[in-house]
């Protein structure tokens, strides 16, 4: 054989070998993240992201999905501004490389701007922490949470506030300029008003503002007192509010909703705030005996070097891991497929609790955890 024949078949042999390693190679699964990992929301964002990476590394360490494909997040930060978000959302579902599926948000105004982009273009959305009820009617055939719902949650506070609290009449402080905190208030004054619960009188504030310290003295001079407080705020806010509010003398039980679930709140009050109490996803926390939640936080732990704060790293995780399970059940990263096979779970053993979705509703049945804070320490009720 001529040395020029040997060249030639040394060049073919190596064309051969990588046109079978192309065959071999499978491409990965990309789902499309939308965070706000700037602004406001960034608390709850950030650690929803972390519980989704770590979730991540678990499956492609165990071989990935659909004969080893591995997953990877195409990571967008939404920096906590409608029209970032918008764009973002249109980015993703446009990306052709892409699975179509897409997660994220823990805020329900940040989702409403990402859904019509993903609907029209008749792709999945999966929020992890967005809690609206209206958020599926923004996209019918497009959206399904992971996470409780607004109505859930309230109703559990007053459920909460009425029976184990033995309030029978309320305050309701409501941030005015949020969606999630018209909905939460609405719906604490909705369960409340059917327990027999009275609310003795509203207050109204905008975030990142102090309330006018006049319309608390007068609370203090009505002739009928209040048996507890329900504090609708967004996680900036209600800090603020909180230690206001025990600062002008009013000491009643404080209740509030999942976004005071984020360590920004923990370490703004003030250490000597007691009897503050708040619905959320889950408890996570070394005090819960769940061996499931431990192994989460001990490879969370490992994994990022501080323990988890809050229970929205459960959600990122359980976010990825049931559409997981809806992936390797629908044999195919089709969001419309993925979408029937997630909605056909139930009993799904998730780090936030067990995860069911009954009848075709893209709002899951999950148990409300309620959490007292006394002295900076959190202890679940």
């Amino acid at each position: 054989m001529t040395s020029h024949l040997k060249i030639f078949f040394g060049f073919l042999l190596c064309f051969l070998c990588s046109i079978s390693l192309a065959n071999t190679t499978t491409p990965p699964i990309i789902i499309g993240t939308i965070y706000n990992l700037s602004g406001s929301q960034s608390p709850l964002d950030q650690a929803s992201l972390n519980g989704a990476r770590l979730a991540v590394k678990e499956i492609n360490a165990a071989g990935g999905l659909l004969g080893g494909r591995q997953l990877v997040l195409d990571v967008a930060d939404g920096k906590t501004m409608q029209n970032i978000i918008t764009a973002q959302a249109k980015r993703l579902a446009h990306d052709k490389s892409a699975s179509g599926i897409i997660i994220g948000l823990s805020d329900t105004d940040m989702a409403v701007a990402a859904i019509p982009e993903i609907a029209a273009a008749k792709k999945l959305f999966v929020t992890s922490g967005a809690t609206s009820p209206k958020l599926t009617s923004l996209g019918p055939n497009s959206v399904v949470m992971i996470c409780i719902d607004d109505a859930n949650q309230a109703a559990r506070a007053a459920d909460f506030a009425f029976v184990k609290l033995g309030a029978k009449h309320a305050y309701l402080f409501t941030q005015s300029d949020s969606e999630y905190t018209h909905l939460v208030s609405q719906f604490f004054k909705q369960r409340f008003s059917e327990l027999g619960g009275d609310i003795v009188d509203t207050v109204t504030f905008t975030s990142n503002k102090l309330i006018d310290t006049k319309k608390l003295a007068a609370l203090k001079k009505l002739p009928k007192q209040a048996d507890v407080i329900y504090l609708a705020a967004d996680p900036d806010t209600a800090p603020l509010i909180v230690n206001q509010i025990r600062q002008n003398g009013l000491m009643q039980p404080i209740i509030g909703g999942d976004s005071f679930d984020n360590e920004i709140l923990l370490a703004a009050i003030k250490k000597d705030i007691s009897n503050l109490y708040f619905t959320t996803h889950g408890f996570i926390d070394v005090a819960n005996p769940d061996a499931k939640v431990q192994k989460f936080i001990a490879d969370y732990i490992a994994t990022y070097h501080e323990a988890p704060t809050t229970s929205f790293t459960g959600l990122g995780y359980d976010t990825i891991k049931i559409i997981a399970k809806a992936i390797q059940i629908a044999g195919t990263t089709d969001p419309q497929k993925v979408r029937d096979a997630l909605l056909s779970i139930e009993n799904y053993h998730g780090i936030t609790g067990v995860i069911s979705y009954v009848n075709n509703n893209p709002i899951p049945r999950k148990t409300v955890s309620i959490i007292k804070i006394t002295a900076g320490k959190k202890t679940n009720c």
